[in-house]
């Protein structure tokens, strides 16, 4: 019953504005230094349950904007990098509990792309696959 109230809260607060952040997968809010967003920016996969973190898809246009996931998990402890992209550049941030990933393709690069961070308490692997389109 909890969950639908927070969903009923989450659906009204961003249809009214009411919300400053995006919902999860969205990307509405750049990384730090008002740098612009994808104009691609699709992030699909499951939400992190019982401490298993889904693997997620993202894709991303090319054209040098940012593509963020959004995570919420309690406490200020920062994700680590366990991979990091070969074909561009991963950011995180904690913005109010938030853990916001960002990720920007190499210039002028499409195809394949991923990265695996963990949150080392609880220990929990999330796996990221990337496609850059043009």
């Amino acid at each position: 019953m909890r969950v639908y109230l927070l969903r009923a809260a989450l659906m009204i607060g961003g249809c009214t504005g009411l919300l400053g952040w995006s919902q999860p997968g969205q990307a509405q809010t750049p990384p730090p230094g008002n740098t612009p967003k994808a104009r691609v920016c699709q992030v699909e996969g499951g939400r992190m349950e019982a401490r298993v973190a889904p693997p997620k898809t993202m894709t991303v246009s090319n054209e040098g904007g940012w593509c963020n996931d959004y995570r919420f998990a309690g406490g200020g402890v920062p994700f680590q990098i366990v991979r990091q992209p070969q074909h561009g550049e991963l950011q995180m941030r904690i913005d109010n509990g938030w853990k916001i990933i960002s990720y920007h393709p190499a210039p002028h690069y499409t195809g394949p792309d991923g990265f695996e961070l963990v949150w080392p308490n609880p220990n929990i692997h999330m796996v990221y696959t990337v496609t850059a389109v043009p």
